[in-house]
C-alpha cells in the first residue's frame, strides 16, 4: 500500500511538472507569436504598410506554416515521442521571433512569420497529448485550463513587454529581446520532459496511414463538432485580438506602451484567470460533457461585453468589458479540448490536435486576421476611423456560431467518450 501511494505521489509530481514546464513553454508561443498585434501602427508605418497586409503578417502569414506543418509534426511526435519535437519546436521558433527583428522589408518580415509559425506547430498538438496521456478522463479539463492560461499570460507579457520595448528601443528591438530568451525552454525541454508510459510498447500508430488516421478522426461526431466550435473560438479570440490593440490606439488615443500595458494586462489577466477558474470549477461540477454545456453558455455570456467594449466611449469600462470578455472566453476554451481529447484513442492524439488545428487555426486565426483587414480597408471609404470598429462588430457573430458548437458536442460526446 505504500508503495502504491509512493508511486501515486511520484506520478502526481511527474504530470504538475509537465503541465508547469508546458504551460511555460505556452507563454513564451503565444507572447512570440501575439507581439506583433501591439506594434501593428510602428511596423505599418516604417515599412508603408495597408491594413491587409498587417493582417497577412499577423494572421494568415503565421497560420499558413503553423496550421499546414502541424499535422505532420504531431504524427512524428505520436511516433518518436513528444519531447524531441517539442524541444527542437521552441528553439527554432524562438530564434526567428528574433529574426522579424532583422528584417528590412515586408517580404522579409513574411518569411519570417512563416518560420514562426513553422516552430510553434509542434508546441500544441504534443502538449494537449501529453496531458492527456498523464491524466485520466473526468481529470483533464483543469490541467488543460492550466496549460491554457499559458496563452493569455503569453499575450500579456507580449504586449506589455513588447510595447514597452518597442516605445523604447523601437519593434526591431522588441522581437528580438523577446525571441532570444525561448532557447532555455528548449534546452530545459530537452533534458528534464518526460515521456509517458502510454506510449511505451505502442507502436499501432506507426502502422496506419496518415490518411486512415484522418477519416477515423472525422467520422467522430464529437471530434467534428469541437473542430467547428474551436474555428469560430479562435476566430472570436486570435483573429480577433489581432486587431483589438489596433483597435484602442486609434478609438481611444493609447500609444504602443500604453494599449501594451493596459489592453494586455486587461485581457491577459482575465483570460487568465477565467481559464484556471474555470477550469477548476467546471471540472468540479462535472466531466466533460457538463462542462461542455456550460462553456457554450459562457460563449453567449460574453458577447454583450465584447460588443459593449467595441462602441462604449470610455476607455476604462471598454477595457473592464474587454477583461470580462476574455474570463469568459478563457473559462469556455479548455471544456473544448478536454472533450475533444476524450473521443480519440491515446496513439492518436498528438494528430487528432493537430487536425484540428490545421483547420482551426487557418479558417479561424489566420482567415479571421486577414478577413477583418480586408473588411477594415473595404470600410474605411465609408467609416473612416470607425472602419476597424465596424469590422470587429461583424466578426462578433463568429462567437454565437461558436457557442452553437459546443452545445451541439456536449449532447453527443458521452456516446464517443474513449478512455
Amino acid at each position: 500500500m505504500m508503495v502504491q501511494q509512493l508511486a501515486s505521489k511520484e506520478a502526481g509530481s511527474k504530470a504538475l511538472f509537465v503541465t508547469l514546464l508546458l504551460t511555460s513553454l505556452n507563454v513564451v508561443s503565444f507572447a512570440d507569436r501575439i507581439m506583433i498585434a501591439v506594434l501593428v501602427q510602428p511596423i505599418k508605418h516604417d515599412l508603408h504598410l495597408s491594413d491587409t497586409q498587417m493582417g497577412l503578417l499577423s494572421g494568415f502569414a503565421f497560420v499558413a506554416v503553423y496550421a499546414a506543418v502541424g499535422l505532420p509534426l504531431a504524427r512524428l511526435a505520436d511516433r518518436i515521442g513528444r519531447r524531441w519535437v517539442l524541444a527542437a519546436s521552441v528553439g527554432f521558433w524562438s530564434l526567428m521571433t528574433a529574426v522579424c527583428g532583422l528584417t528590412q522589408s515586408f517580404g522579409q518580415l513574411v518569411l519570417a512569420r512563416l518560420g514562426v509559425g513553422l516552430g510553434e506547430a509542434g508546441c500544441t498538438p504534443s502538449g494537449h497529448a501529453l496531458l492527456a496521456d498523464m491524466y485520466p478522463r473526468g481529470k483533464r479539463t483543469l490541467p488543460l485550463a492550466i496549460f491554457t492560461m499559458g496563452s493569455p499570460i503569453g499575450i500579456a507579457v507580449g504586449l506589455g513587454v513588447g510595447g514597452k520595448i518597442a516605445s523604447l528601443f523601437g519593434w526591431r528591438a522588441a522581437f528580438f529581446l523577446v525571441g532570444l530568451p525561448g532557447l532555455v525552454l528548449a534546452i530545459l525541454v530537452l533534458f528534464t520532459m518526460p515521456e509517458p508510459g502510454r506510449l511505451s510498447g505502442n507502436n499501432d500508430v506507426r502502422e496506419v496511414s496518415l490518411w486512415s488516421t484522418v477519416t477515423m478522426l472525422l467520422r467522430i461526431r464529437t471530434y467534428r463538432r469541437t473542430v467547428g466550435a474551436y474555428i469560430f473560438y479562435l476566430f472570436s479570440t486570435f483573429g480577433t485580438l489581432t486587431w483589438l490593440p489596433a483597435f484602442y490606439m486609434r478609438t481611444h488615443g493609447l500609444n504602443v506602451a500604453q494599449v501594451g500595458l493596459f489592453f494586455g494586462i486587461a485581457y491577459g489577466l482575465g483570460a487568465a484567470v477565467g481559464c484556471f477558474v474555470g477550469g477548476f470549477v467546471l471540472q468540479k461540477v462535472s466531466e466533460e460533457q457538463g462542462s461542455l454545456f456550460l462553456g457554450g453558455c459562457m460563449m453567449f455570456a460574453a458577447l454583450p461585453f465584447f460588443i459593449g467594449a467595441l462602441v462604449v466611449p470610455s476607455t476604462i469600462i471598454s477595457l473592464v468589458a474587454i477583461m470580462l470578455y476574455g474570463a469568459l472566453m478563457g473559462a469556455a476554451g479548455p471544456p473544448i479540448l478536454a472533450g475533444q481529447q476524450c473521443v480519440v484513442d491515446t496513439k492518436c492524439r498528438a494528430t487528432a490536435s493537430a487536425l484540428a488545428g490545421l483547420l482551426s487555426n487557418y479558417l479561424g486565426g489566420g482567415l479571421g486576421a486577414l478577413l477583418l483587414g480586408m473588411v477594415s480597408d473595404v470600410l474605411t471609404p465609408s467609416f473612416g476611423d470607425t472602419a476597424l470598429r465596424t469590422a470587429l462588430l461583424i466578426a462578433s457573430a463568429g462567437i454565437i456560431v461558436a457557442a452553437i458548437f459546443v452545445l451541439r458536442a456536449s449532447r453527443s460526446l458521452t456516446a464517443d467518450a474513449k478512455l
